[in-house]
């Protein structure tokens, strides 16, 4: 019954956050001229409830996420002049950069005095995932956009670093914000520390005794 009450409550967060990252994905700060934006820190809600309710419930918030981006960004398909064009806009484009944000779950360590040290680290690298992704798409779809005398990688990176650098200082300052405030009590960051760190001591006493 406590499980299927937790689960019932992370649900809950997870389609919150969802509603909230969507949200804030429509309040655009700067965005490029053939895609890309910086906006309201619209991933951080998707790192958050990664990083807080683990690495099952981060993936499938941000898989859900990325489906919704890729219908915001629909119009991008008329650039793709092949089938392969297509399934490469789709999944380094949406699916694998957005979805791969819950996966900052990995980097939360048990000792809480260490967790803004985690949250940045895995915000940093699931951001770099997300960069990797979008240049493979940039030098392999988008090429044909490169300015004259501009190779393909170069446009690729520079275009790719104008806009994700922004967001990624965007998210770190909104994640120092939280974690430096009462709003991790609310979120229950704390309480999920004392929780995770118990269930690891119980997991390590049974090893022991067997």
């Amino acid at each position: 019954m406590n499980n299927r009450r937790t689960n019932l409550t992370k649900l809950c967060e997870c389609a919150i956050m969802l509603a909230l990252a969507t949200a804030l994905s429509y309040v655009v700060l700067w965005e490029m001229p053939q895609g890309g934006t910086v906006t309201l820190m619209s991933m951080l809600p998707i790192l958050i409830v990664g990083y807080k309710n683990g690495l099952g419930w981060g993936l499938g918030t941000g898989l859900a996420f990325s489906l919704i981006q890729l219908l915001q960004g629909l119009s991008n398909f008329s650039y793709c002049q092949t089938a392969g064009a297509v399934i490469i806009c789709t999944l380094f484009d949406y699916i694998i950069p957005f979805t791969v944000l819950g996966a900052v779950a990995l980097f939360r360590p048990l000792d809480r005095k260490r967790h803004m040290l985690g949250f940045y680290v895995g915000t940093g690298t699931v951001i770099f995932i997300r960069f990797v992704c979008h240049f493979i798409s940039g030098v392999t779809i988008w090429k044909q956009l490169a300015p004259e005398g501009m190779g393909p990688w170069l446009y690729s990176f520079v275009y790719q670093i104008t806009y994700l650098l922004p967001e990624l200082a965007l998210v770190l300052i909104g994640g120092a914000l939280i974690f430096d405030s009462h709003a991790r009590r609310i979120l229950g960051i704390d309480r999920d520390y004392a929780n995770r760190k118990a269930s690891a001591s119980d997991n390590k006493e049974d090893k022991s005794e067997k």
